[in-house]
């Protein structure tokens, strides 16, 4: 498997590694006289939109029926915010004087306060407006 990647070594030997597992504890066969060493694996690809892509991703969102749901995404491309977080998010998560968005209860779960740029700050303030208008807030 030397011409393989990491991750596709990584899952057969994971495979491999249930498979005699199962067998063992099902008495199907003898446990290893050895460890299986996992790869190390950092298969983590990080994308970025083309100016032209962005650019229309923005027309599409300037044309969306819901606007509010086109502001979510705008956050979550502005911030890197997670969807869970995004939908927890609170009015006293978002400090306005301080620039900062405090997230609660977020994957690693620590709180943890993430900067708040101008159009981020825009965007909050238009959705707690329409928020406000459609008797959310």
């Amino acid at each position: 498997m030397a011409d393989r990647k990491p991750a596709t070594i990584a899952n057969a030997l994971e495979l491999l590694r249930r498979i005699i597992n199962f067998g063992v504890k099902n008495n199907l066969c003898p446990a290893l006289g050895f460890t299986i060493e996992m790869p190390n694996k950092d298969n983590q690809v990080t994308e970025y939109l083309t100016k032209e892509q962005a650019q229309r991703l923005f027309e599409v969102l300037d044309s969306w029926p819901s606007q509010d749901v086109a502001r979510m995404l705008r956050l979550a491309m502005f911030t890197g915010m997670r969807r869970g977080e995004i939908f927890r998010l609170k009015l006293e998560d978002v400090d306005f004087n301080q620039g900062l968005i405090t997230l609660v209860n977020p994957k690693g779960c620590k709180i943890e306060h993430i900067p708040m740029s101008e159009p981020v700050g825009q965007l909050l303030k238009q959705q707690i407006e329409w928020a406000n208008r459609m008797g959310k807030g």
